[in-house]
C-alpha cells in the first residue's frame, strides 16, 4: 500500500474543478469543493484543431472548463481545417460546506483554411463566446460506496452566429447575443483504491432553439460519459487517463438537419503539478473522432485557491 503523503491534483479536464486531493486517506469532497467563504479561480488556454474532409456541414462541440461551445464548420464542397484557441476563466465561491457557486466566461480565436479545387483561402477571427453561472452540490462523501457530486450551469449570455445556407454554402452571417439559450447538468463520482482514484463523470447539455429574422439555430443536445483513472507519481505530480463517449443529437439550421445524430468516441490523458501550495498547473490532451471530422485539443490550466 502506498503510504507516502501526496496530493492528487485533478487535471483540467475534470468536469467540476481542478483541486488537490490527499491519497494517503479517503478522498474528501470538501477538498474538491471550495470551502465556506473561500474562493478558487481556474484560468485555461486550449488549442483545438478540427480537420474535416467532407461535403457536409458540421457543428463541432468543443469542451471548455464548463460544458461545451458549439463551433460551426460549413464545408459545402470545401475541405476545411480549423485551428482554435479558447480562453476560459472560472471563479468559484463556497457558500456553505458542500455547496459551491461558479461564474464562468469563454472566448476564442479561430483560423480557418478552405480549399476550392486547387485554390486555398484562409480567414481569422476572435470573439467572446459566452458567460454563465452555476452551482455544485455534495450529495454524499466517499465511504464504503463512492462519493457523489451534482451540478448545473446556465449560459446567461451567448454570442451566436446566424448563417443562411444554400446548397451547403454560407451566403451570409450575423452575430447576436442570446440569453439563457443553453443549460448543463453534470455529476461526478469517485472511489479511492490507494494509490489510484477511479472517477466517473457524466453531463447532459440542453440547447434551446434560437431565431433571428428568417434564420433559426437548434444545436443538438449532447450526452457525455467519461470514466477516468488518476495516479500519483510523487507528492507533486499526478497522471490521469480516460475514455470519452459522446452521443449528440442532430443539429438543425433553418428547420433542416445539417448533421446526423451520432456517437463519438475518444480518449484523454494528462498530468498536473503543484507549483506551490494551493497552485496547480495541469496539461491535457483530448482526441475525438466523429464521422465528419477529427478533433485534437491540448489544454493548459492554472488553478489557484485563495
Amino acid at each position: 500500500m502506498y503510504k507516502k503523503f501526496k496530493r492528487f491534483g485533478m487535471a483540467a479536464a475534470a468536469l467540476l474543478v481542478t483541486a488537490p486531493l490527499l491519497a494517503d486517506q479517503a478522498l474528501k469532497v470538501e477538498e474538491i469543493l471550495s470551502k465556506k467563504n473561500s474562493l478558487k479561480a481556474d484560468l485555461s488556454f486550449a488549442y483545438s484543431n478540427i480537420d474535416q474532409s467532407t461535403g457536409t456541414t458540421s457543428v463541432v462541440p468543443v469542451r471548455t472548463l464548463y460544458s461545451y461551445v458549439y463551433v460551426p464548420v460549413y464545408a459545402g464542397d470545401r475541405v476545411i481545417d480549423q485551428d482554435l484557441l479558447f480562453y476560459s476563466l472560472n471563479v468559484k465561491y463556497g457558500v456553505i460546506d458542500g455547496l459551491e457557486l461558479v461564474a464562468f466566461a469563454d472566448a476564442h480565436s479561430a483560423t480557418s483554411r478552405m480549399q476550392y479545387g486547387s485554390q486555398l483561402t484562409s480567414s481569422s477571427e476572435s470573439d467572446f463566446d459566452r458567460a454563465g453561472i452555476g452551482l455544485t452540490y455534495k450529495i454524499k462523501d466517499e465511504g464504503a460506496a463512492p462519493s457523489l457530486l451534482v451540478g448545473a450551469t446556465a449560459n446567461v449570455v451567448s454570442r451566436v452566429q446566424y448563417a443562411s445556407i444554400e446548397d451547403g454554402n454560407v451566403t451570409g452571417t450575423d452575430k447576436r447575443d442570446e440569453n439563457f439559450d443553453s443549460y448543463n447538468i453534470h455529476l461526478l463520482s469517485y472511489y479511492t483504491v490507494d494509490p489510484l482514484v477511479f472517477v466517473f463523470k457524466a453531463s447532459y447539455q440542453w440547447s434551446l432553439e434560437k431565431s433571428y429574422e428568417q434564420s433559426t439555430i437548434d444545436n443538438g443536445d449532447l450526452l457525455t460519459v467519461s470514466p477516468e483513472v488518476y495516479f500519483a507519481v510523487n507528492p507533486y505530480t499526478n497522471l490521469y487517463w480516460g475514455i470519452n463517449y459522446q452521443y449528440k443529437l442532430e443539429d438543425k439550421r433553418n428547420g433542416e438537419a445539417v448533421t446526423n445524430a451520432e456517437s463519438i468516441l475518444g480518449f484523454s490523458f494528462g498530468l498536473s503539478y503543484e507549483v506551490v501550495r494551493n497552485s496547480i498547473l495541469s496539461v491535457d490532451y483530448t482526441r475525438n473522432d466523429a464521422s465528419t471530422y477529427q478533433q485534437s485539443t491540448f489544454s493548459l490550466t492554472f488553478s489557484q485557491r485563495f
